[in-house]
């Protein structure tokens, strides 16, 4: 399964928590700071809705590459391997489960996907 991006899904940081949480979803809103980051992947499924800056994402399978900006919805299944760029961005991310639980590294190397 592949990235699905909904552009201009929603006007405002306020709107994306509103909506995030009466689905039932934990949020968190998160200031990441520039960085470039190599392949890895997720152990979760995420919603992430940038609120501010930029964040180019690369979806390492199909090499397909994404420009993001305010108010686009990221929906990410666990498991895909990607990469990302930014000089900075504000979003708020929706997950299923609690953030406590998270196992870590977040960001998994390749090589232990099959593990």
């Amino acid at each position: 399964m592949k990235f699905t991006i909904e552009r201009d899904r929603y006007e405002s940081e306020a709107d994306a928590v509103a909506a995030f949480t009466a689905d039932g979803c934990n949020t968190l809103t998160v200031d990441f700071a520039a960085q470039t980051n190599g392949d890895h992947w997720h152990d979760f499924a995420s919603r992430t809705c940038i609120v501010a800056g930029r964040l180019f994402l690369t979806d390492s399978d199909s090499g397909e590459e994404y420009e993001l900006g305010p108010g686009t919805v990221i929906v990410a299944p666990p498991r895909v391997v990607h990469r990302e760029v930014t000089d900075g961005y504000r979003a708020v991310i929706a997950l299923d489960v609690d953030v406590s639980t998270l196992s870590q590294p977040i960001l998994k190397a390749p090589a232990d996907l099959h593990a």
